[in-house]
């Protein structure tokens, strides 16, 4: 796999491209409705969250310090910072910042892909 920030957000999108494809609370699940978690790695898992999209797409194994992982997760905060300051909780961590925003009740599908994006034009 390359290790392209760019492809890894062009593969997110792809992810999340439909709204039954994301998310929130969990960082999968198996489907839009369930109430419970689904291992992000699990073939039937089938709509992620932010965090999740960006695990899923990276492959299982890979570790939070991982150098592309932090880039990546650093894009996403700094995007959804970007579009959505008052959505941040007050979170200033790049992972939990990410996650207050997708699980922020006011944002949407669409709130999600254009973070993705900007955080691809970063």
């Amino acid at each position: 796999m390359s290790r392209s920030p760019t492809i890894i957000l062009t593969r997110m999108e792809s992810l999340l491209s439909k709204p039954e494809r994301w998310t929130k609370g969990e960082n999968a699940r198996f489907l839009p409705d369930d109430d419970g978690e689904a291992p992000v790695h699990h073939d039937e898992a089938s709509c992620f969250c932010l965090l999740g999209a960006k695990s899923r797409i990276l492959g299982p194994g890979v570790p939070a310090g991982d150098v592309l992982n932090r880039d990546v997760r650093n894009r996403l905060a700094s995007a959804a910072k970007t579009l959505f300051p008052t959505r941040t909780n007050g979170r200033e961590s790049s992972g939990p910042l990410v996650a207050s925003v997708n699980d922020h009740p006011d944002t949407t599908h669409a709130d999600i892909l254009d973070i993705v994006r900007l955080a691809r034009a970063l």
